[in-house]
């Protein structure tokens, strides 16, 4: 099979700067690690929690509210990391992971449990692990040489499935004792700053800005889809489809949007993406079922 296209020769990464990368790309997978852990163990035990802070008809919100700021990120990062240093953008990262860490513990354990004290410290949590996540991918595709890229790719992979296994564990053996010790696991990261700031490359991207309108919009459709799910208010449902057509319109028509119109018309990326959808939508719903089973049983 042949075609017309030129094929284009990349030159390899030196030495040095993959050695930089592979100095950072462990301890960038370690948070990550940990950031999930604590995603999937809050997954498990929510609706304990949501009991214990006497709101268990809106426990779902615990677990709702940082997986949407989760999607969100996911795009902001990627773009982020276009024209903002990697160095800033991780240390402003594991901060905000200390912060959340810090104040859903202390919060929580001194004082008396509130709903939206956890739904804070977990959004701030994954909004901060999520950079690492981020982090991890740009400096494996940019900075590493071509042979070690797919090993990489491949521990990431794995990294965040036994993340997801652990993270039930460590929430079934905490909840027994106290889950918001869950707060705590991720904090230990910080330590990793010095090292981080010490290999990630400093320079910036190519400078342009960010679609912030259209992150507001998709943003805003999603948390109000999100809430419908909890509140079952339908004018919530009507609100986020009129702002997702609003947002489709606007991606049509904006200079530099941070996704286009064709991105959906990758036939083969939709199939993939629904199978994950598929997938991930099952593990998300099981774990809090497990839970009650086990409890029951």
């Amino acid at each position: 099979m042949t075609d017309n296209t030129t094929a284009v020769v990349t030159a390899d990464v030196d030495d040095a700067t993959n050695k930089m990368a592979i100095r950072a790309l462990i301890p960038l997978l370690i948070t990550f690690v940990l950031g999930t852990l604590c995603l999937q163990g809050f997954n498990l035990v929510f609706q304990q929690v949501g009991a214990d802070v006497g709101a268990p008809e809106q426990a779902s919100l615990i677990t709702a509210f940082p997986s949407l700021v989760l999607g969100i990120v996911c795009f902001i990062y990627g773009s982020l990391g276009d024209f903002i240093s990697l160095r800033k953008l991780v240390t402003v990262g594991l901060i905000t992971l200390l912060v959340g860490s810090l104040f859903g513990f202390f919060a929580n354990y001194f004082l008396p449990a509130n709903l939206w004290t956890v739904i804070i410290a977990r959004v701030l949590q994954t909004a901060g692990e999520q950079v690492a996540g981020s982090a991890f991918l740009v400096v494996a595709t940019k900075y590493l040489k071509t042979s070690l890229k797919v090993i990489f790719f491949g521990l990431y992979t794995a990294a965040y499935q036994l993340s997801a296994s652990i993270g039930v564990f460590a929430a079934g053996l905490l909840s027994t004792i106290s889950w918001q010790f869950l707060f705590l696991i991720p904090a230990v990261t910080i330590l990793f700053l010095p090292i981080l700031l010490k290999n990630l490359p400093d320079s910036n991207g190519s400078g342009d800005k960010i679609d912030a309108m259209g992150f507001v919009i998709f943003g805003v459709a999603t948390a109000f889809l999100t809430l419908f799910f909890s509140y079952m208010s339908w004018w919530m449902l009507a609100l986020a489809a009129v702002l997702f057509i609003g947002f489709g319109v606007y991606i049509s028509k904006a200079e530099n949007p941070f996704i286009t119109p064709s991105f959906f018309k990758n036939k083969r990326w939709l199939m993939a993406i629904s199978l994950i959808a598929l997938f991930y939508f099952t593990n998300y719903v099981v774990s809090p079922f497990y839970n009650a089973i086990g409890g029951a049983l």
